[in-house]
């Protein structure tokens, strides 16, 4: 699984299992949106482990408070997340992840 360093804006398209892992800064506001692009359903995964964790693919990933969705939504959290990915169980969808 690719790892991606979220500057201020990232964006992966066509996402059909586990999206890419998006590592931000841990003091920052971070919004995701996730956008089905085809019928299906999709859960917003956050973890707080150290950057190295998630790079290994080590990461404890737990579900948003929104927990599976079966249409486009929006999430946000003011840290410490330090990565973001998102979860797909069916359908096509795309993940935009900004932080501030």
């Amino acid at each position: 699984m690719a790892t991606r360093e979220v500057a201020i804006f990232e964006e992966q398209t066509s996402i059909t299992g586990t999206s890419d892992q998006f590592v931000v800064l841990p003091d920052n506001r971070v919004s995701a949106v996730a956008k089905m692009t085809a019928s299906g359903t999709a859960t917003l995964q956050m973890t707080v482990d150290p950057v190295d964790v998630i790079e290994a693919n080590n990461a404890t990933w737990v579900d948003s408070a929104y927990g599976l969705q079966a249409a486009s939504f929006a999430d946000a959290a003011i840290g410490p997340v330090t990565g973001i990915r998102l979860n797909v169980a069916s359908g096509t969808w795309t993940l935009k992840v900004l932080q501030a």
